[in-house]
């Protein structure tokens, strides 16, 4: 008899295994960049009066004006979080 998982089934068991090694190899917190794109229909991409292609070289790539935003965050372990 085949059997399979279920997409969810597949997502839980994934992030259970990925928890348990995070917390095995990642005994500090990490610091991560995180890349987050200029929304559709926001005010990142409203105030542009004309959008641009800095890829193009239509203008020049500014962070978080012509191109995506740069973050630093911070995770933590999950019993080191408030709340």
């Amino acid at each position: 008899m085949w059997e399979s998982k279920t997409d969810w089934d597949i997502f839980k068991n994934l992030s259970r295994v990925t928890s348990e090694a995070a917390e095995k190899y990642f005994k500090e917190p990490q610091i991560d960049v995180v890349a987050t794109p200029l929304s559709h229909d926001s005010a990142d991409e409203i105030s542009q009066p004309k959008v641009a292609d800095w890829f193009k070289g239509e203008c020049e790539a500014i962070l978080g004006k012509s191109t995506h935003k740069l973050s630093i965050v911070r995770l933590e372990k999950m019993s080191q979080r408030k709340g």
